[in-house]
């Protein structure tokens, strides 16, 4: 019976239903006038008809359809009355027929104006509910970029003091012990920040986590530098000029600036000239030009893209670079490569 109903209420809304309604109505109306041999003041039949259809109806059509229920009210009333067109009752009914299509006209637009607005909070409120989704999927990427920092860095302390444990571990104990006390302490920090950020992760967007911890900063600098001390690196703080506060990102990127320089100290990076003397151990940075004649057990060249790497003196260059290479040679390009790579093809990585 509802699906019916509901079936009936569609079918009457479309504006030719409508319209059929209207003609309808009027004829129904009409007939009812030549019936009675007089106007009939009140046409309900046909008032109600033209009051509905002219709710759903566009307005030019509602407007058109008022026009000829009142023109066919009023044509048959002064075709049935001897005072003709100016008898107040024909009058009356060429006036009626206006009003409630005027009536109906103006119901139904307000009730349209409501419909849309509705449809506008509901999509300005999607619009809302999307932005918050999207700021929370956000903020869960920073939090993981965050913990993959935290991991990188305490997994490069435990690598250096496993390495150093295990060459101490039969001439001297104790500095082996020490390295190993280091190697717990940061593999237990780890954990807690996995923890703590992995909660964050898997948290509900509205809820609230006590555990939750602000990212680190500059604030935690001597924490920082205690820990690398610990792991046995003299480490002096000195600061200079008056401090000023930072932004929360960039008191973060300050903070991981430093901590990545601590965790890399016990690397000596040495900058190769003209002016060097001597080939100090550890990693060299230097010119394609100055390395030509030395080896080195392994070879790094960055941008080796085609933009940079573009005439036969740009070739040779890149030629002496990758040679250097005595096991391993890395190179790395942005966009498409250079096209001299081909005589690395099968050595480079």
């Amino acid at each position: 019976m509802e699906h019916t109903s509901a079936a009936s209420q569609r079918w009457f809304r479309r504006p030719r239903a409508l319209l059929a309604l209207i003609f309808l109505a009027s004829a129904m109306g009409v007939a009812a006038i030549f019936q009675r041999g007089e106007p009939s003041p009140w046409p309900l039949p046909t008032l109600i008809g033209l009051f509905y259809a002219a709710q759903y109806l566009p307005r030019a059509w509602a407007i058109g359809g008022s026009l000829f229920a009142s023109a066919a009210f009023f044509g048959a009333s002064a075709a049935v009355v001897s005072e003709g067109a100016l008898s107040p009752k024909a009058m009356l009914l060429f006036q009626v027929p206006l009003i409630v299509g005027a009536i109906g006209i103006a119901i139904g637009t307000q009730r349209d104006y409501r419909i849309a607005a509705e449809e506008r909070a509901l999509r300005a409120e999607e619009s809302r509910d999307n932005d918050a989704r999207r700021r929370v999927a956000d903020e869960r990427l920073r939090i993981a970029r965050d913990l993959h920092d935290v991991i990188a860095h305490h997994m490069a302390v435990i690598k250096v003091q496993s390495s150093a444990a295990q060459h101490l571990l039969r001439s001297n104990p104790d500095a082996a012990e020490e390295a190993l006390t280091t190697v717990v302490d940061s593999s237990r920090d780890v954990l807690e920040e996995l923890h703590v950020m992995v909660g964050v992760l898997r948290a509900e967007p509205d809820g609230r986590d006590e555990s939750m911890r602000p990212a680190p900063g500059l604030g935690q600098l001597d924490a920082l530098v205690a820990q690398t001390s610990a792991a046995g690196l003299d480490v002096t703080r000195r600061d200079s000029g008056a401090a000023r506060p930072l932004s929360p990102t960039l008191d973060l990127v300050a903070y991981r600036i430093v901590q990545e320089a601590l965790t890399n100290a016990g690397v000596e990076l040495t900058l190769l000239d003209y002016g060097s003397e001597s080939f100090a151990t550890g990693a060299l940075v230097t010119s394609a030009h100055i390395s030509k004649g030395l080896e080195f057990d392994a070879v790094i060249v960055p941008g080796v893209d085609a933009g940079t790497y573009a005439t036969p003196m740009d070739k040779s260059m890149l030629y002496i670079a990758c040679t250097r290479a005595m096991h391993e040679l890395h190179l790395s390009h942005v966009g498409k490569p250079t096209g001299f790579l081909a005589f690395a093809e099968g050595g480079a990585r």
